[in-house]
């Protein structure tokens, strides 16, 4: 169970988004600029005291990962705020009435498959519970057009609901007592290794800055036999904290986390039924590693030694 709080963090983002709705293009850069600055300093403080975002409770996560959307609005980072935000808007522009208005999305804390539309003569507020993140874009596809007809009163085919009842049925997050939260975390500077100036060398080095970064961060406990992991889902990346160490040589915590990105330029492949995780041009992408040799000897070599050693 999650138990930190961050004092204020509720009140400010509601604040927040109240000011950032009202205000014009020029004021809302700078609420921007300011909901940064804060998100940075969250950050830090929790990473001095080596606390992730999924350690506070379910309704500061909530807040953190409403401003973190709102934050990220103008930058090129993964984050399910703008995937959600990109489908509501693509939705919205099937009504007529509705074209003009703007869409400002909001998560909500609930622990059930609950969301709602307010609507005025301006604004288009999409309220959705974070029980629900993880599901696909065809269920948000689905859901965005059942709450817009709604809010414009007409009729919603039946199997328009059908659908969207089989979606929520599947749903292995409905009724969850503690959401999972698919946020992009920033918990990525260890003691020892920074993974987001790992994370900008690398995407400029070998991928000419093309990806979008994900979530990256430290592992809450040891693993003795995974080093990294990436979690398309989630766009999330999870590096061994075993290896934040500072008898741990950089280039092996740098190979793990540059395996682990080309699993976002080719994921999972299904050959004949077959999943295919590390594919022909998977292992070609890998051997460009400047020091992909002798990662893979020290795996084999010296990480057996790094596990017996804290036990």
């Amino acid at each position: 169970m999650s138990y930190y709080k961050i004092p204020g963090l509720i009140k400010t983002k509601k604040k927040l988004f109240s000011k950032y709705s009202q205000e014009n293009r020029r004021s809302r850069i700078q609420t921007l600029d300011t909901i940064q600055v804060l998100l940075k300093g969250i950050e830090q403080n929790l990473n001095k005291r080596h606390i992730s975002i999924e350690d506070l409770s379910l309704n500061y996560r909530v807040a953190f990962l409403n401003l973190q959307g709102l934050g990220y609005t103008q930058k090129n980072v993964s984050h399910p705020y703008g995937r959600l935000k990109k489908i509501a808007e693509t939705e919205q522009q099937k009504y007529k009435r509705l074209r003009q208005k703007e869409l400002i999305l909001e998560f909500i804390p609930s622990q059930n498959l609950y969301h709602k539309v307010i609507s005025n003569s301006k604004y288009l507020r999409v309220h959705i519970s974070v029980s629900s993140l993880n599901h696909s874009d065809e269920y948000f596809q689905t859901l965005f057009s059942i709450l817009f007809r709604r809010i414009l009163r007409l009729s919603i085919p039946v199997d328009l609901r059908e659908k969207l009842n089989t979606f929520e049925e599947k749903s292995s997050y409905k009724n969850e007592a503690d959401p999972k939260i698919p946020f992009h975390s920033n918990i990525s500077n260890g003691r020892h290794f920074d993974l987001e100036k790992m994370f900008n060398k690398l995407n400029s080095k070998y991928f000419t800055n093309s990806l979008n970064r994900p979530s990256i961060k430290w592992s809450r406990r040891a693993n003795r036999r995974r080093l990294g992991h990436f979690d398309s889902r989630r766009q999330e990346i999870t590096i061994n904290r075993l290896l934040d160490n500072p008898d741990i040589p950089h280039f092996v915590v740098e190979g793990i986390l540059y395996h682990e990105l080309l699993h976002i330029v080719h994921p999972i492949q299904n050959n004949n039924g077959r999943r295919v995780i590390h594919g022909r041009k998977f292992k070609i992408d890998e051997q460009k590693y400047e020091n992909h040799r002798i990662l893979q000897n020290w795996i084999k070599t010296d990480f057996p030694t790094v596990v017996r050693n804290n036990k």
